[in-house]
């Protein structure tokens, strides 16, 4: 279903944000470790296959996502992305209007009545977004509107070096993961130093780049 298509893509995304988007010194290691342990969560029941577990339609059902306590450390239109895309969905795992109160408001009604125009407010966005998700047009435009937003940083590349504890872990067991997270990234860092060393050492003659220019297509050809 493509609304199934639609949710897989804003956690892939976020998922994409919380584990390689460095973010401001208030949001620990501790906080990443509980944000991602949503995506892990699962469960079986006897006789069927694993299913995703519920604290990812519960953060969008309470419009807690991505958390609030994850600001990236540079300026980038990446939060306010992710909450439009997330918003459709919080109608979609909220409970929807009932034929009553769809009856209550398809009949005039005083204007002064505030419970009604809430109740008329909550109902006409509910279809608003069930009408989203029965599109792609709606998820086009919302990555279009965002792409061309001009405050995009330029030197905000991902960090594979971010640091996570996991709810579980007593504050000892995660400075002894952060440690160890940090000692394996820099053997690892340093055996691609010592690889890159040995090729150049045993090449008789100076490497050379592997960028290749960009074939100009004829006008003949057919362009995929």
């Amino acid at each position: 279903m493509l609304t199934d298509d639609l949710e897989s893509f804003l956690h892939v995304l976020g998922w994409m944000s919380l584990r390689y988007v460095p973010a401001s010194d208030s949001y620990l290691a501790f906080h990443r470790g509980i944000d991602m342990a949503m995506f892990d969560e699962h469960y079986q029941q006897q006789g069927h296959s694993e299913q995703g577990g519920h604290q990812k339609s519960q953060a969008l059902r309470a419009g807690n996502y991505p958390s609030s306590t994850f600001q990236p450390r540079q300026e980038t239109p990446l939060v306010n992305l992710l909450q439009e895309l997330r918003k459709p969905f919080k109608s979609l795992y909220g409970k929807p209007p009932t034929d009553e109160e769809r009856d209550r408001v398809n009949v005039p009604f005083n204007c002064s009545d505030r419970k009604l125009i809430q109740l008329w407010a909550a109902i006409d966005q509910f279809d608003q977004d069930m009408e989203c998700l029965q599109s792609s047009t709606w998820f086009v435009d919302t990555m279009k509107m965002a792409l061309d937003e001009k405050k995009w940083p330029t030197d905000d590349m991902a960090d594979d070096d971010l640091p996570i504890a996991f709810a579980d872990d007593t504050e000892r067991q995660a400075q002894q993961r952060i440690s160890q997270h940090k000692n394996t990234h820099s053997v690892w860092e340093r055996s691609k130093g010592l690889s890159r060393g040995s090729k150049r050492a045993a090449s008789p003659t100076p490497e050379r780049s592997a960028k290749r220019c960009r074939s100009t297509p004829t006008t003949s050809g057919t362009q995929n």
